[in-house]
């Protein structure tokens, strides 16, 4: 069995210890914990986009500034009883047609 040097979360572990197979668990534990993260940091991306090409839709529409523009999303929103990038979501979806 082959046998590496690893550190984990700065704590080292003895040579004898640490085959390629607990490398592995430790890596696969890893992505584990942090892939919900990143799952959560890209959704969060990909909403505020929405939203900032939902504003620029109703900045062209209304000729309006930006913060008018998004004001109107989230009174809109609130009315409609949506989150503001719901509401993106939609605006976007249907003025691609």
């Amino acid at each position: 069995m082959t046998e590496v040097s690893c550190t984990v979360a700065t704590m080292p572990l003895p040579p004898s210890s640490v085959t390629l197979a607990s490398v592995a668990v430790l890596s696969a534990s890893r992505y584990l914990r942090l892939f919900p993260l990143w799952a959560e940091a890209l959704l969060a991306v990909h909403q505020r986009r929405t939203v900032a090409l939902a504003q620029g839709i109703l900045m062209v529409r209304h000729d309006c500034p930006s913060d008018e523009a998004f004001q109107m999303l989230v009174q809109d929103a609130a009315e409609q009883n949506m989150h503001v990038h719901e509401l993106a979501s939609v605006l976007v979806a249907d003025t691609a047609l």
